[in-house]
């Protein structure tokens, strides 16, 4: 499962994630470390407006989830063109491939959702930060995102990254506002060789659900899909933000364990799902 924002929605270090872990059965935790410090006038209190405090929270959280041996993504969690912010990145990849390169648990992503930004631009800014993580570790695996909030999959495949090992592209969708193109763009990118992550994905409209509606038929087909082709994905997110993507519901303390009752449909329908 995907948190969401780390500084808004806080995990408590040494409890959130065994308990995901024991209870769920997740093997990958994906803190959503957000980036910009202001986005559309709006302040949002990211890394780049504290980043020791953001760099703490997640170093806790990455501890934990190698405490307890399950993967954990290192996310550059950008809504933004990522070329605004690339000696940033790199300071942060590095620092990151630093400190945990040696260890098998990590999955570096250094692009969450691209947003009004071509396909060819997002390529320069991958091959300028990905060498300088892999000058440190040369192994473990990076995801990039691909144009349009990480949709347009079909692009990436038509214009792979050359020259690196162990990469895979983000594809990202919500179960009531993306149908069945989503599977045939997909299919498409697939058929063409390109290695898929679903780092991203939720049982609402991709607002998250603040329209109250959730949509698990839709969702459940998407899941077959990914299930059929061994996709590998992260449910967003493992929250009590009130909105019907959210896995627990408002009242319920991130810190667990959570019965049924503190669940949300979502919720129910993941855990189900992973266990």
């Amino acid at each position: 499962v995907s948190t969401h924002g780390i500084h808004w929605f806080p995990l408590y270090p040494e409890y959130t994630i065994p308990n995901l872990a024991y209870q769920f059965g997740i093997d990958v935790i994906r803190p959503a470390m957000y980036v910009e410090d202001y986005k559309d006038g709006a302040y949002w209190a990211g890394y780049l407006a504290h980043p020791e405090y953001m760099t703490e929270t997640l170093t806790a959280l990455i501890d934990d989830a190698i405490e307890v041996g399950i993967y954990v993504f290192v996310d550059w969690h950008i809504h933004n063109n990522p070329d605004n912010f690339t000696d940033d990145a790199i300071g942060f990849f590095v620092e990151m491939a630093t400190r945990y390169g040696e260890y098998p648990n990590i999955i570096y992503e250094i692009c969450n959702e691209p947003e009004y930004v071509s396909w060819a631009e997002v390529k320069s800014y991958a091959n300028t930060v990905i060498p300088e993580i892999r000058a440190i570790d040369p192994d473990n695996i990076i995801v990039v995102g691909t144009e349009e909030w990480s949709q347009r999959i079909d692009l990436a495949a038509a214009d792979p990254l050359v020259g690196y090992d162990n990469l895979l592209y983000a594809y990202h969708f919500y179960a009531g506002a993306h149908f069945g193109w989503v599977r045939e763009r997909g299919d498409s990118a697939l058929a063409q060789g390109l290695p898929m992550i679903v780092t991203e994905w939720g049982g609402s409209d991709y607002s998250g659900g603040s329209n109250g509606l959730f949509f698990e038929e839709e969702a459940r087909i998407l899941v077959g899909w990914m299930n059929q082709h061994n996709i590998s994905w992260v449910n967003w997110s493992f929250s009590n933000k009130e909105e019907t993507c959210s896995a627990l519901i408002p009242e319920a303390r991130l810190i667990g364990p959570w019965d049924d009752s503190k669940l949300t449909q979502s919720g129910r329908m993941i855990k189900e799902l992973l266990r």
